[in-house]
């Protein structure tokens, strides 16, 4: 068992960037990281002051278009939105 398929779910705070100023190619691996998390059952969301949800259609938008929209490099990943909300207020 990966830590991934842990139940219950953690919570994950993940830095990565689809692009950056330090960053000559795209990341590679960006679309790879949420579809691991996506077929564990996570959902994902922008780890900002107000968390928006990140869906695969965002990724494979943001993959074609080059550059990622959605503010920050850093994201959360949670088994639902009720646990993050839960986590966020405590």
């Amino acid at each position: 068992m990966t830590s991934v398929e842990l139940s219950p779910k953690p919570i994950w705070l993940i830095e990565t960037c689809l692009d950056g100023v330090r960053l000559e190619e795209k990341t590679p691996d960006f679309k790879d990281l949420f579809q691991l998390f996506f077929n564990n059952g996570y959902l994902a969301f922008s780890a900002t002051e107000k968390p928006k949800p990140v869906t695969l259609l965002d990724i494979e938008k943001w993959v074609e278009n080059g550059h990622a929209e959605s503010g920050t490099f850093n994201y959360v990943f949670a088994g639902s939105e009720e646990v993050l909300i839960w986590q966020l207020r405590h």
